[in-house]
């Protein structure tokens, strides 16, 4: 009978520890997420986070030095064209 009352005591040792595991981890994922929430509502006072567009708007033109960077390969592209023909 004592062994049966000791493996019974053993037992509920092992579920009282397995809940208090199991406690923590809720408290620590509470604060974690908690945390994270404020992080991102408290960062700026006054303003929320704001996520840009990833597309790009319509009424942006590309800069000078873009169009000439752009335009280069095309030229030397035109340029390299007769030297092609007379090799073929």
């Amino acid at each position: 009978m004592q062994v049966i009352l000791d493996f019974l005591l053993l037992i509920g040792s092992l579920v009282e520890l397995l809940l208090y595991v199991a406690l923590a981890s809720v408290v620590l994922a509470t604060t974690v997420l908690a945390g994270g929430i404020a992080v991102l509502t408290l960062r700026s006072p006054g303003s929320a986070v704001v996520i840009p567009d990833r597309r790009p708007s319509v009424s942006r033109q590309p800069r000078p030095a873009v169009k000439h960077q752009l335009a280069r390969p095309v030229l030397v592209a035109v340029a390299n064209e007769p030297i092609l023909a007379k090799t073929a």
